[in-house]
């Protein structure tokens, strides 16, 4: 999954040349938040929002291109 994300934010700054990425995701989906964090988003805001199974509370996390692109030309981190 992180190289799919990976290649989505890189195509998502690099190629379409936009400034921020934001993304929702349910507080009960841990493994969606997970994968923001390892992208380097942050938690902006905290809404209701309407999903399939119902409403949920939902995160919205955000990178922008000034802040990503660090984190993703860094390379995996190495424990020492």
């Amino acid at each position: 999954m992180s190289e799919a994300s990976d290649a989505v934010t890189d195509f998502w700054f690099e190629s379409l040349n936009f400034p921020v990425l934001r993304a929702p995701q349910a507080m009960q989906n841990l493994a969606s938040r997970g994968s923001s964090e390892k992208q380097g988003m942050r938690i902006i805001a905290v809404e209701g929002r309407d999903y399939v199974s119902g409403g949920f509370p939902a995160e919205l996390s955000q990178i922008t291109a000034e802040n990503g692109a660090p984190l993703r030309t860094a390379g995996p981190v190495r424990p020492l």
